[in-house]
């Protein structure tokens, strides 16, 4: 699992570094007002060869905005995904083969609040 916790380390601090709106881990508190970002662990599969280990995550990667209309969301997910996309973040002991976005994500829950994103495929293998 400490696997787990480096990959989603290295995308929050690509996340963090991407945008200069707050960036939280899983769940933002409820005190904190939009627009923010939230990074969470959603899946993962061990990888192996006869020779190497590797994991294969996804990771949700999303703004959240009260605004009426979701542009001001758009707009700073665009930004995220950017940066985001095959870029080359690095973690101790791994070697990250590819990030890429597998879908992308837009809603509106009950409370009105928009979600934007994607979910975020990550491979990595042990050096």
């Amino acid at each position: 699992m400490t696997n787990i916790l480096l990959a989603g380390s290295a995308i929050y601090n690509a996340a963090d570094s991407a945008t200069s709106l707050p960036v939280y881990f899983q769940l933002a508190p409820q005190s904190q007002n939009p627009p923010f970002v939230e990074v969470s662990f959603v899946s993962g599969m061990d990888e192996r060869t006869f020779t190497d280990k590797g994991l294969n995550c996804i990771y949700m990667v999303k703004v959240v905005s009260d605004r009426q209309f979701p542009l001001e969301a758009i707009q700073a997910y665009d930004d995220l995904h950017s940066i985001l996309e095959d870029s080359a973040i690095t973690f101790n002991d791994y070697s990250l083969l590819r990030i890429r976005r597998e879908s992308i994500i837009q809603y509106q829950d009950p409370e009105r609040f928009w979600h934007i994103g994607g979910n975020y495929n990550l491979e990595f293998w042990e050096n």
